[in-house]
């Protein structure tokens, strides 16, 4: 039973001394003022089938447009004719982020028009050059980098 007592005792000192050492600060270690943070963004990716969608939106004055509501209405197609649909309750939403930058993270592969604000009050197609609303198709297993996209809200 002494013994148990001797190596109980020892070890529990051993231990505060460790945990001593790890919380004292050694004078001699240098302090740093400004810490650069280095972080690597999770690249994105599409699996399973799906497809990822990512751009940025600008203003016609280059401004990024912030916390600004993008969606993905899903083109269907009957031979030469087709139309798109916009679900609100299911179609893909995101909003953008204080850059303008948009991400739509393993959505179904299919091709889309992008609906950009609120659709219950000031929305917007991003067109083609003909103003017709731009198809974009999203290939399986694939991210679709759409350039920066040049949109005014404001416009009729």
């Amino acid at each position: 039973m002494f013994l148990f007592r001797v190596i109980y005792s020892v070890g529990c000192l051993s231990l505060v001394l460790v945990l001593t050492a790890c919380t004292q600060q050694n004078a001699s270690t240098p302090q740093v003022d400004n810490p650069t943070l280095m972080i690597t963004p999770n690249p994105v990716q599409a699996t399973n089938g799906n497809a990822s969608v990512i751009g940025r939106l600008l203003d016609p004055q280059q401004n990024p447009l912030a916390n600004t509501t993008v969606q993905l209405a899903e083109v269907y197609r009957q031979g030469d004719d087709g139309g798109f649909v916009l679900n609100a309750g299911q179609s893909p939403r995101t909003e953008t982020d204080a850059e303008g930058n948009f991400t739509f993270q393993n959505v179904p592969a299919r091709e889309y028009v992008i609906v950009v604000g609120n659709v219950e009050n000031t929305y917007k197609l991003i067109t083609a050059d003909d103003q017709k609303p731009r198809v974009v198709n999203a290939p399986a297993n694939d991210v679709l980098q759409l350039n920066e996209i040049i949109i005014d809200l404001n416009s009729p």
